[in-house]
């Protein structure tokens, strides 16, 4: 007994203390250099929630959320989309993703349409029609 030093740390100690330093660091990473670079293999998705969000604001009879606020619909492609929940109702482009009709009417001007930032232009062929979003029924187009 002459040459007990004391008790060591036992292993479990020592793995949880290891395990605890490992959390705060990433943690810490996270909140400073963000999410999507430490965490590119977490899907990002978020089909439903803007579904359902726009669900939603056509229940509630909501016309501002539902045609003028731009929502940003990302894919399992990781492709990313800002329209409101008029557009992508609307244009068949977005069809896929299953956002309902809504019996609300936006009467929106070409000019006021914007998908991914990018505003409606009478005078251009090629793009999303959002034709059934423009009051007088005139061909509205936006670019890609």
């Amino acid at each position: 007994m002459v040459n007990k030093r004391g008790q060591g740390m036992s292993t479990n100690t020592i793995v949880l203390l290891i395990i605890a330093v490992i959390v705060l660091v990433v943690l810490i990473l996270g909140f400073t250099i963000g999410w999507k670079k430490i965490t590119p293999w977490i899907s990002n998705q978020n089909v439903k929630d803007v579904v359902g969000t726009c669900s939603a604001a056509c229940a509630t009879g909501g016309t501002y959320d539902f045609c003028s606020v731009d929502r940003q619909l990302i894919d399992e492609g990781k492709n990313k989309f800002t329209a409101s929940c008029a557009v992508f109702s609307v244009v068949k482009d977005f069809g896929k993703y299953g956002v309902e009709m809504c019996n609300i009417n936006c009467e929106e001007p070409c000019a006021e349409i914007a998908i991914n930032g990018k505003v409606g232009d009478l005078t251009l062929t090629s793009g999303y029609d959002v034709t059934a979003l423009e009051k007088e029924s005139k061909v509205c187009f936006v670019p890609k």
